[in-house]
């Protein structure tokens, strides 16, 4: 299948294109040595989704891997936890205030630099661009005409197709929430690369909807994601409605005393981490590619439940799968 008018305007383009368009985005990044405690606050205080490390060499940095929102759910200590409660007699305050969790140093949770996280030049082309931002986790990095790294998200990415939307055929744009939900695992499952038929996908079953009930635990949110290998799952009362959501990015800003709320009722839990409670952003099965960029940019979200027709939770599109939808290499059948 062709798209002419993108696949012109994707391959003239660079990523040097998209920076100069954008407003500055130098590279927040951390020594190796930081405290996994520091690493909590920077990720606050500068809202990010992901922290590139570097090593100081002859004064020079050298990136030499990075970490996650999801890295940084404390799975093990949330592990252990959840066993002592089991005890009556532990003090889980006690238990908290002893760890040594939050003085290690973050190159002890360090992720390979360049296996997901890229190191990219200016005159990488947004095709190009856009396929590595569908292999490789939500960021790269790029070296600018200053000898400078700013950091290249899939955000950045979204928003400047949609200030081009001219350049990008009709077909593509058509695209609707039921077919790009879940793109990502359903290629990831058929271990399939670029833009395929969803012919290919019909026998794919999907995990549903992962939820949990407005009585449980954070702490049980939390394990959920790990085993689940998310990073949102949905909160419902006890008519099964979705009442709120609960992502990896809140565990920004943990510390020994935020640590202590997980053991709380999600909805309580939330309240404390965030002054309110987030309400679910959704959408129906017929929202089109630009309907899913508007609202995802409106509410500075990274993915959107969507609802069948009787209201019901059938999926989550995120901004992966978005960009993933404006692959367009061949078409390319499964053996």
């Amino acid at each position: 299948m062709s798209f002419p008018l993108f696949e012109e305007f994707s391959k003239s383009h660079t990523v040097k294109d998209l920076i100069i368009e954008r407003n500055d985005n130098t590279v927040v990044d951390g020594d190796e040595n930081l405290s996994i405690q520091e690493v909590y606050n920077i990720f606050l205080e500068n809202n990010l989704r992901c922290l590139p490390i570097y090593r100081s060499e002859n004064g020079e940095k050298k990136y030499i891997g990075y970490i996650t929102l999801f890295d940084l759910i404390p799975g093990d200590i949330l592990k252990m936890l959840k066993e002592k409660m089991e005890d009556s007699n532990c003090d889980i305050n006690e238990i908290i205030d002893n760890l040594d969790y939050f003085k290690q140093p973050v190159k002890n949770f360090l992720k390979e630099i360049n296996l997901e996280l890229k190191i990219i030049t200016q005159d990488v082309t947004i095709r190009e661009l856009i396929n590595i931002l569908c292999k490789y986790n939500h960021h790269c990095l790029v070296k600018n005409d200053n000898n400078e790294y700013e950091i290249i998200t899939q955000v950045d990415l979204v928003n400047y197709l949609f200030n081009h939307i001219e350049k990008i055929d009709e077909e593509l744009l058509d695209q609707q929430a039921k077919d790009c939900a879940g793109l990502v695992l359903k290629k990831a499952i058929c271990n399939v690369e670029g833009r395929v038929s969803q012919e290919f996908f019909h026998d794919i079953k999907l995990l549903d909807f992962i939820t949990i009930s407005y009585k449980e635990s954070a702490l049980e949110g939390f394990l959920l994601m790990l085993e689940k290998k998310v990073e949102c799952v949905g909160i419902i009362d006890k008519n099964d409605s979705i009442i709120s959501v609960l992502t990896s990015g809140n565990v920004r800003g943990l510390n020994p005393d935020a640590l202590k709320q997980f053991v709380k009722p999600v909805l309580p839990f939330l309240k404390n981490a965030l002054d309110d409670i987030p309400e679910p952003y959704t959408c129906t099965e017929n929202y089109t590619i630009i309907q899913l960029i508007k609202k995802l940019t409106y509410y500075q979200t990274r993915r959107l439940i969507v609802i069948n027709k009787e209201d019901e939770p059938i999926g989550i599109v995120s901004m992966s799968d978005i960009v993933s939808s404006f692959n367009i290499e061949e078409f390319k059948k499964l053996d």
